[in-house]
């Protein structure tokens, strides 16, 4: 299961072991009700903790990739900032066709 703490553990605190534990989540997810029946490509995650950003993990790379957003004032960033993060963000299909 996802919950808060993995995520937080992998993205905010880098930890490999969560990241690899997350990795094998994803993989291994199936939702047959939805269609879901050969895991999930990745996770996108907002995160706050020194200032707004949006991260990623695509399933099956060791990595998080970030993407932070602008600044201002103290205000959320706005709808097209966010769409931009998204799009950049977005993990590629990773299983086979």
């Amino acid at each position: 299961m996802i919950t808060h703490s993995l995520v937080r553990s992998a993205f905010i605190k880098h930890d490999p072991s969560s990241t690899t534990k997350l990795n094998g989540i994803l993989k291994s997810h199936r939702d047959l009700e939805n269609g879901v029946d050969e895991g999930m490509d990745g996770i996108i995650v907002y995160g706050s903790e020194g200032g707004a950003k949006m991260m990623s993990l695509t399933t099956g790379k060791p990595n998080v990739s970030s993407f932070d957003l602008p600044a201002n004032k103290g205000h959320p960033p706005s709808n097209s900032d966010i769409e931009l993060a998204f799009c950049h963000l977005l993990p590629p299909i990773t299983r086979q066709p």
